[in-house]
């Protein structure tokens, strides 16, 4: 429908919901002709445009921080080993300070050897410094 169409539909029945209703079409298809019309004489487009936003590329380094379990754990590990610093705690509060699971730290446990202590109970201590994981496997 035309502008001209859905404007000579209301001036002769006197408002858009009349127009539309003696046209057989909804209120909305008079509307819109109406306002199209006027949008591409102010050089609109018909369609509203979405703000272009600039694309930034990501690096695949920010890709493993942020999916990939061999760079985040390491990650995740070294970071509550040094706020150990020269403390002890056993795995399961380590994984919880670490914010690991236990089955991620069964993963990469072998990569911190250094810093583990097995005690007799079967138990696993982890040792914020090698140093001091040496001494204390001297104690036991």
């Amino acid at each position: 429908m035309t502008k001209e169409q859905a404007l000579a539909l209301v001036a002769k029945h006197g408002s858009q919901k009349a127009a539309a209703l003696a046209a057989g079409v909804t209120r909305h298809v008079i509307y819109h002709a109406i306002k199209r019309s006027e949008n591409r004489k102010r050089g609109e487009s018909s369609q509203k445009s979405l703000p272009e936003k600039e694309l930034s590329a990501r690096s695949l380094q920010e890709f493993r921080n942020t999916f990939d379990l061999e760079t985040i754990v390491p990650k995740k590990i070294n970071v509550a080993l040094k706020q150990l610093g020269s403390g002890w705690l056993y795995e399961m509060e380590f994984c919880k300070s670490a914010d690991i699971t236990s089955t991620q730290i069964s993963n990469f446990r072998d990569r911190y050897s250094d810093h583990i202590v097995c005690i007799r109970d079967r138990r696993r201590i982890w040792v914020g410094k090698k140093n001091i994981a040496e001494e204390m496997r001297r104690m036991i």
